[in-house]
């Protein structure tokens, strides 16, 4: 029973994935580099005080009571970021290179999984290792940026608020906007490993390597030997003709009236 169910069992693990499934990952793998392109863009644009100066700027051209209140808020804003930011240089200083270093890896990561992608709609092998490089390095990135900022980058963050916040409770809600996408960092980088965990678990499956390997080139037509073609063209006797020819030999070789009246029959 053992030898019988192991060839089955081997056949379907080995089956080729759907041609529909390999062509949602390789949009997936172009969406998730566009996503990484642009959170490294939007977090290196964000971390600087330049926007909210040039829009405090702008905001100030406007005379009336609403824009006057949005530029303090602003300016308050910037002050409290720059103050945040020495405040980690000083206590944290790590915080200065690691941020650079990930916005880094995240570029380096959305080239390689976009070359992937083209890959995977190409049908090409190198698909799968590219696709399990991608997974295994980002799996790997954001399991560090999370440990980091659970446990250097947030607590460092709360305790430069907790005297501000105990000073100044009226602009508690402009504390909590800078402190909370800060505190939800880690919640971030464990959102951004479930697709790389999903690559990594279709990426490890027989079928894939299966699917993306390469096919082989065909044969060249041999021409039809002559053989072949007399064997094609003069169809070989029946069983009944052979017998009946057979039979007929042995009557002419017994009897040779039996000869003469059979080929007068014929």
């Amino acid at each position: 029973m053992e030898s019988s169910e192991t060839p089955k069992t081997r056949y379907h693990a080995a089956r080729p994935v759907s041609p529909f499934v390999i062509r949602a990952l390789a949009i997936g793998h172009l969406a998730f580099a566009a996503l990484l392109f642009g959170s490294a863009f939007l977090n290196n644009t964000f971390e600087g005080s330049d926007l909210d100066k040039n829009l405090a700027a702008s905001i100030g051209k406007i005379d009336s009571p609403q824009a006057r209140s949005m530029q303090k808020t602003l300016e308050r804003t910037i002050q409290v970021k720059d103050g945040l930011r020495k405040h980690l240089a000083s206590r944290l200083p790590s915080s200065v290179w690691v941020t650079s270093l990930n916005q880094t890896v995240d570029v380096a990561l959305a080239l390689l999984l976009a070359g992937a992608g083209v890959c995977l709609l190409q049908r090409q092998p190198l698909a799968r290792p590219l696709s399990l490089a991608f997974a295994g390095v980002c799996l790997t990135q954001k399991l560090l940026m999370m440990g980091y900022l659970s446990l250097a980058e947030v607590p460092a963050a709360t305790k430069y608020f907790e005297p501000l916040l105990r000073m100044y409770p009226k602009e508690a809600d402009l504390f909590q906007g800078i402190l909370g996408p800060i505190a939800s960092g880690p919640a971030y980088q464990l959102v951004f490993a479930i697709y790389p965990l999903v690559v990594l678990a279709l990426m490890w499956q027989p079928g894939m390597a299966t699917a993306l390997a390469t096919t082989a080139e065909p044969e060249p037509v041999r021409p039809p030997r002559e053989v072949d073609v007399a064997t094609r063209i003069v169809p070989p006797l029946s069983s009944t003709v052979a017998k009946k020819v057979s039979a007929d030999q042995v009557a002419s070789a017994i009897d040779p009236l039996e000869a003469m009246l059979n080929k007068k029959a014929f």
